[in-house]
C-alpha cells in the first residue's frame, strides 16, 4: 500500500470516528432543547393558568360589589 492511501485510510478512520462523537453531541443537544421546550411549555401554560384564575376571582369580586353600589346609590 502505498504512503497516500494510508493517509487516505487514516483520515477516513479519523473522520469516521469524529463523526460519532459529533452524532453525540446532536444527540445531547436535541435532548437538551426538547427538555427546554417542554420547560418553557409547562410555564407559559402554569402562568396562564395563575393569571386567568386571578382575572375570574376579580370579576367575580366586582360582579358582587357592583348590584350592592346601585341598591346604596338607590337608597341613599
Amino acid at each position: 500500500m502505498s504512503r497516500a492511501g494510508a493517509d487516505v485510510r487514516q483520515q477516513l478512520l479519523n473522520g469516521a470516528a469524529g463523526s460519532s462523537l459529533s452524532d453525540n453531541d446532536d444527540m445531547v443537544k436535541t435532548i437538551a432543547i426538547a427538555v427546554c421546550s417542554a420547560v418553557a411549555y409547562l410555564a407559559i401554560v402554569v402562568g396562564l393558568t395563575v393569571y386567568c384564575s386571578i382575572r375570574l376571582v376579580r370579576a367575580a369580586a366586582l360582579r358582587k360589589q357592583r348590584p350592592g353600589d346601585a341598591i346604596a346609590a338607590s337608597h341613599g
